[in-house]
């Protein structure tokens, strides 16, 4: 796994150190010197293991938007107290002032875990475990349990048939074309659909609710210093089906005929040969879970967009990783159901990665860096909505300078007959303050930006007070002040207004499309005392030029353009479109 030191929602040596003396004296432990043994986990859960002298004992520490997890798990384990089956739960916290984050404190078995190929006797001991697990089951379980699993392969269905839907959703929300992966994911949803009707009808009545791992593979799994073997990692726990724990182990540990075929011996041997139906059932568990562990790390990718709010935080690498697993369950999934969608070569890692993006994996690598943008483009070519759309998702104020003009304007007290000089004084002295990552632009108390938004028959200084030398110079030092902390500027012309370090995008559309966008406009709001001219229908995109990146969005969504953007300013970024038409960019 991934460690997630250096991210900054987990705590610090220090932090986990206080959080963990908080909850050994609250389980009324008595402990020595505390001492940090090591750590893995990822952005979501993160597990650092502590050694307080005499026992080691595990903190576990999750992501407030994850805090589910640790209900399940510490359910689990107060449901599995005295079996011998899970740690013990010596105290648990949903958030302290020294780790605001939901954690508790397990006590850490002493042991040694099996290691791949699992074969032979040890394939049999780790099926009978399972089936110790899943004998503990009873009827409060339903009644108490904090999630309740699905129990048919129709239920287990739809739920990924809802997690596919999702994902594509987000990728649309994303600005992310359709390419060969989301095909490709379909085509695998549509075929299984016709396996699971299939299979249905053999598996009625269900079978009973058991308490479920839900997340069971050999690195969970232990065998103590005193011979007993052990479960951890219950975050996933829920009362289901016990043969999807079954699958889910052939499937995450890759075991091979001969080992699936100990594991259930050794789980039949433990519950009696009961459960005729379960060899059909672990098999068709298993053809489910090819692409339900494929689309769960899809997800996966996606919710790191949610949880990073302040960037990565030097975890570029793991972000790579995260992407990587998710194209190797991928390919797990397209290669091991070739059956049902006709036959076909193997596909290799990298023709899985070249088969489309994943996610707008910029978007996170850019957060918290601090980048200073500009949009600038002839009106009606949808420069605003776009330039607030990615101060949005870089978490970083939007700058209009025509609102800015304006805000300065009626600070004057003489809107309407301020000059060059008197216009770039304002400016200057205008206060800038982020409020909930939005400017506010204040004098003399009062929000002038929100006041001359207010005042009506207002349309700003005139073109030669905004062109004059003085009010530029004032502009430019105006956005060095503002973005201080990273902006994204909007005009219609910004040159020599931004700094040399800052890249500035000029927005470009057909002069159709802005025709037809100043006619819907002019029919919706009263017509400017200054109504512009039309476009010149012979306009063409402006030539290239080294500071500038032209972006054409005639045919492009407003997210595919910030998209591109995007990717743009990662400079790292491979498969980049220089262009920036739209095309589908491969992320691999």
């Amino acid at each position: 796994m991934v460690g997630s030191s250096t991210d900054s929602s987990f705590p610090g040596p220090r932090g986990t150190l206080q959080a963990a003396q908080v909850l050994l004296t609250r389980a009324g432990i008595r402990a020595g010197r505390v001492t940090i043994k090591g750590e893995h986990g990822n952005f979501l859960l993160q597990s650092v293991l502590l050694s307080t002298g005499r026992q080691r004992v595990t903190l576990r520490v999750a992501h407030p938007q994850k805090v589910a997890w640790l209900k399940r798990e510490a359910f689990a384990l107060r449901y599995l107290a005295g079996s011998g089956l899970a740690p013990q739960l010596l105290a648990e916290s949903l958030g302290t002032e020294v780790l605001p984050q939901p954690h508790h404190l397990l006590r850490e078995p002493a042991g040694k875990r099996p290691t791949a190929p699992l074969q032979g006797d040890e394939a049999g001991q780790v099926g009978g475990v399972l089936a110790r697990l899943h004998a503990e089951g009873d009827v409060s379980l339903r009644l108490r349990a904090p999630t309740l699993g699905p129990v048919s392969l129709m239920a287990a269905f739809q739920a990924l048939s809802d997690d596919v839907k999702a994902y594509l959703a987000r990728r649309e929300r994303d600005g992310l074309p359709q390419d060969l992966l989301t095909m490709s994911l379909s085509d695998l949803m549509r075929a299984l659909r016709r396996y699971v009707v299939a299979q249905e009808h053999h598996f009625l009545p269900p079978p009973p609710r058991v308490l479920c791992h839900g997340a069971f593979d050999l690195p969970r799994v232990m065998r103590t210093v005193d011979d007993r073997w052990m479960l951890t990692g219950f975050e996933q726990s829920h009362a289901g089906d016990g043969a999807a724990d079954l699958a889910q182990l052939a499937e995450r540990a890759e075991l091979t005929e001969a080992a699936t075929r100990a594991v259930l011996e050794g789980y039949l041997a433990q519950r009696a040969g009961r459960d005729a139906t379960l060899v059909p059932r672990v098999c068709a568990w298993r053809v489910l879970f090819r692409l339900q562990r494929a689309v769960g790390g899809l997800r996966e990718l996606q919710d790191l967009t949610d949880v990073l709010d302040e960037g990565l935080s030097g975890q570029g690498e793991a972000l790579e990783w995260f992407a990587d697993v998710a194209r190797e369950n991928m390919r797990l999934a397209m290669n091991g159901l070739r059956d049902f969608t006709g036959p076909a070569r193997p596909l290799s890692l990298s023709e899985v990665g070249a088969m489309g993006a994943l996610i707008a994996v910029e978007e996170l690598r850019l957060r918290g860096t601090c980048p200073l943008v500009g949009v600038e483009g002839p009106p009606y070519t949808g420069k605003t909505p776009l330039a607030q759309d990615l101060a949005q998702r870089l978490r970083v104020p939007w700058v209009g300078i025509a609102a800015v003009l304006r805000s300065a304007a009626w600070a004057t007290g003489r809107p309407d007959a301020v000059d060059g000089p008197m216009l770039a004084d304002m400016v200057r002295r205008l206060q800038v303050h982020l409020v909930d990552g939005k400017l506010r632009l204040l004098w003399d108390g009062h929000d002038a930006l929100q006041a001359a938004r207010d005042t009506s028959g207002f349309a700003g200084p005139a073109a030669d007070v905004l062109e004059h030398p003085a009010v530029r110079a004032a502009l430019r030092e105006f956005v060095l002040r503002a973005g201080v902390r990273g902006a994204v500027v909007e005009a219609k012309s910004l040159e020599g207004l931004m700094p040399p370090s800052a890249r500035v995008f000029q927005l470009w559309a057909s002069p159709a499309l802005r025709a037809a966008r100043r006619q819907a406009h002019l029919e919706t709001t009263p017509p400017p005392p200054s109504v512009p001219p039309p476009p010149d229908p012979d306009e063409a995109p402006p030539p290239p030029r080294p500071d500038r990146v032209v972006v054409d969005g005639s045919h492009l969504s407003l997210p595919q353009m910030v998209r591109a953007i995007l990717r743009s300013l990662v400079p790292h970024a491979s498969g980049t479109d220089p262009t920036l038409t739209g095309r589908p960019v491969l992320f691999s």
